[in-house]
């Protein structure tokens, strides 16, 4: 009846958020150049929902066609006078479908009728695929020991069980625990617990020292005043003063030589006469002999020396 040429016809589509504008005749042109991303066409997951949106500037019945490869042509896929549907698909495959308009008019009866295809898009295709969860690495690192562990690939979201560490420690150090996605993390983690992965992971061996327990041994150590034993790091122990009970010059303890010690059994001169026994000699020599018989036996017999003399009075 002539109105449909009256009708504006310019629309636009819009597909995952980006605008395209079209000709009169609603063409759609999906290329690389417009979706850098997605091509002539998308990949959707099998399962889930694809969804088709559009604009117009008139009302209209918009049909979802799809190719149908068992008889070789379109099929209607459903129809709205919305701007949007959404076709789900559980197979995987690829399906080419297109968007058609069609303006209504009322019949001289009043009933609604169409004007077919008045506008039309380029057909694209979307390709339906198996749903392939996302991985992430789980690695260990020795965080200044020697050695490797294995480590896995965990989808996101799966769970990881923590090994034994068998890592060598670095010297004077024993392993503490496992920090989980930073060296500093806490609390520890310990071998056989289990880990949610939901991104790329770290996991750290954490080093304590190892405690140091003394042995201090039986063997004496010494200084001029005490006596002690000695573990290998420093420590001492069991530290007395030195105590010289029997007199007998040592330390009863340590046998430290001490000094400005009496003994009650002084060492007999190498000639076999003590002090006491030249001092006798001496005097009765005297005695006897008078000053020249004893100077004849002490200078020339003995064949000592005056400071000899001097000494031994000097002991007594």
């Amino acid at each position: 009846n002539g109105v449909v040429s009256s009708k504006i016809l310019r629309l636009s589509a819009v597909r995952d958020g980006l605008s395209v504008g079209l000709s009169d005749t609603f063409t759609v042109n999906w290329t690389p150049s417009e979706f850098t991303k997605q091509p002539q066409g998308t990949t959707i997951v099998n399962g889930s929902t694809y969804t088709f949106t559009w604009d117009t500037t008139f009302d209209a019945r918009v049909r979802i066609l799809y190719w149908d490869t068992e008889y070789n042509d379109w099929s209607n896929g459903g129809e709205t006078t919305g701007h949007s549907f959404s076709v789900t698909k559980n197979t995987t495959q690829a399906i080419t479908y297109k968007v058609v308009a069609d303006i209504p008019y009322t019949m001289a009866n009043g009933a609604t009728n169409y004007v077919w295809d008045v506008a039309t898009s380029q057909s694209f295709i979307v390709s339906w695929v198996e749903d392939v969860p996302e991985e992430f690495m789980v690695t260990y690192n020795s965080n200044g020991g020697t050695g490797s562990i294995i480590g896995d690939t965990v989808v996101a979201g799966g769970t990881f069980i923590l090994s034994d560490c068998t890592f060598t420690a670095p010297i004077g150090k024993q392993f503490a625990g496992w920090a989980v996605g930073s060296i500093n993390a806490t609390p520890l983690k310990q071998a056989g617990e289990q880990l949610t992965i939901t991104g790329q992971t770290v996991i750290y061996a954490v080093w304590d020292d190892i405690p140091h327990n003394h042995d201090h041994g039986t063997t004496w150590e010494s200084d001029a005043n005490n006596h002690w034993n000695e573990c290998s790091c420093g420590d001492k122990a069991n530290i007395g003063a030195h105590e010289d009970s029997d007199n007998n010059g040592k330390c009863d303890t340590c046998d430290y030589q001490m000094t400005n010690v009496t003994p009650n059994n002084p060492e007999q001169p190498k000639d076999g006469l003590g002090t006491g026994a030249i001092i006798g000699i001496v005097v009765g020599g005297v005695v006897v002999f008078g000053l020249g018989g004893f100077a004849i036996f002490w200078f020339v017999i003995k064949k000592k020396s005056f400071a000899d003399l001097i000494a031994i009075f000097k002991k007594k």
